[in-house]
């Protein structure tokens, strides 16, 4: 992997149902509100995919404090196992990938709760349903070809519960977090990448 990254990060407000056909779009055609950044870098889509196995919370900083912050602590050593295979560790996580092309990641709880133990993922036909208690949040990392390279997708969504009380809690804790969590991410994952390909080229 020798490619020179350039990049450019913008993030939007998603509309409330699926555009594009996907792994995002079978687990979570529908949704309240969603953010998505997208980046472009001189990478083929396998080198991509590659990448994004390797990044690991040491990578990224900040980013990786916050996912410290949300686990209640995390081990040195830990910090240097790759995000997707932390991710792995929690028992409500439900995972997928198509290699080259996209990532997905599924979980329902309620997230403003950093006490609440993880939930287990109810399946793909339940996960469907909008949940009583617990808010869904769905996060897909895409690859798609482009002119100069590959064009990464990262978009989060995000489902209300259906009980009102927990929905307002839900909605406190994404304008709290939700906002700018996937533009942290982007300009987190692109200096990770800059770093590995330097490293690797």
């Amino acid at each position: 992997m020798t490619a020179t990254l350039t990049a450019t990060t913008a993030t939007t407000a998603a509309p409330q149902t699926a555009r594009d056909a996907g792994l995002a779009d079978e687990l979570m055609p529908t949704y309240d509100r969603a953010i998505r950044s997208s980046t472009t870098v001189a990478l083929s889509r396998p080198e991509v995919d590659t990448l994004l196995h390797w990044v690991a919370p040491a990578d990224m900083p900040f980013f990786g404090s916050l996912m410290a912050v949300r686990s209640l602590g995390r081990s040195r050593q830990d910090r240097e196992v790759p995000v997707l295979e932390l991710l792995e560790e929690y028992e409500g996580l439900h995972q997928e990938e198509v290699p080259g092309h996209e990532i997905v990641t599924a979980a329902m709880t309620p997230f403003w709760n950093l006490r609440a133990p993880d939930v287990a993922f109810p399946g793909r036909e339940q996960f469907l349903v909008r949940q009583q208690w617990c808010a869904k949040l769905l996060a897909s990392y895409r690859f798609d070809d482009a002119e100069d390279g590959t064009r990464i997708t990262i978009e989060i969504r995000v489902t209300d519960t259906a009980e009102r009380a927990a929905a307002r809690k839900f909605r406190w804790y994404w304008r709290l977090a939700g906002r700018w969590g996937a533009a942290v991410f982007g300009r987190a994952l692109l200096r990770a990448a800059r770093r590995h390909t330097r490293h690797t080229g």
